[in-house]
């Protein structure tokens, strides 16, 4: 049996069952705890506070809106989870299993606006326990392929924490795309971080007629330490 719990558009605490549940925050400041099973928690609007619990989740952060005021912080727990932030600036924490972590979203959860696709955003992405992935670049289905945090001139990166490359995976694409250009190849080259990070390895997204530019930031471990041709980055 799956129950729908639905908040409101003020702020609202919700809490799921020992079963599997489908918990709705909508607008606003919430904070949702999915307890026991296999659930699935969406935040909506306002900067929420996502809690899976014990089973395998979907908790998805959902904001159409994209400023500091929406930050989101999504929490995975137990389980093997699947923490999507969308819109702001976002703190995602797999906890024990093996999570994928995505700072931009896509179509499929895009309920309660448009999908921002990591644009003009800073994301943190701790995978924490287990063999994690790391999504920073793929499709919406509706606004084309390509690095999600490829936003000219904005700040907008992926800061990877904990990457274990004995353990987790980077998946990148290997095309980019939209209504307004034909499909072109994007490469990627590891650099040292720019001034004003911490020491650690940059992935920079490169396409025809464009500047490098840097999508994420991995502290704490060297560029000559990483390999694009290793299995740890995986390109769709």
């Amino acid at each position: 049996m799956v129950f729908d719990i639905l908040g409101t558009a003020s702020n609202d605490t919700l809490t799921g069952t020992s079963d599997r549940d489908d918990l709705y925050g909508l607008s606003d400041d919430d904070l949702i705890f999915g307890l026991g099973d296999n659930d699935n928690l969406y935040g909506g609007d306002g900067a929420d506070e996502l809690r899976g619990g014990e089973g395998d989740d979907l908790l998805a952060g959902n904001g159409s809106k994209i400023s500091a005021e929406d930050r989101d912080c999504i929490f995975g727990d137990d389980g093997n989870d699947t923490l999507i932030g969308e819109g702001g600036n976002d703190f995602l924490s797999g906890g024990d299993g093996n999570d994928t972590l995505n700072g931009a979203g896509g179509r499929t959860l895009d309920l309660f606006g448009s999908a921002s696709r990591g644009s003009g955003e800073t994301d943190i992405l701790y995978g924490g326990k287990g063999a994690d992935t790391f999504v920073l670049g793929g499709g919406s289905g509706r606004d084309g392929t390509g690095p999600y945090y490829s936003e000219e001139g904005e700040r907008d990166l992926a800061i990877l924490l904990e990457f274990n490359p004995n353990e987790d995976a980077i998946v990148l694409s290997r095309t980019a795309s939209s209504p307004a250009i034909e499909t072109v190849e994007v490469e990627y080259t590891l650099g040292a971080l720019p001034e004003g990070l911490p020491p650690g390895t940059g992935i920079f997204a490169n396409t025809p007629g464009a500047l490098p530019e840097q999508i994420a930031a991995i502290p704490g471990s060297a560029p000559e330490s990483l390999d694009l041709s290793a299995d740890y980055f995986q390109f769709i």
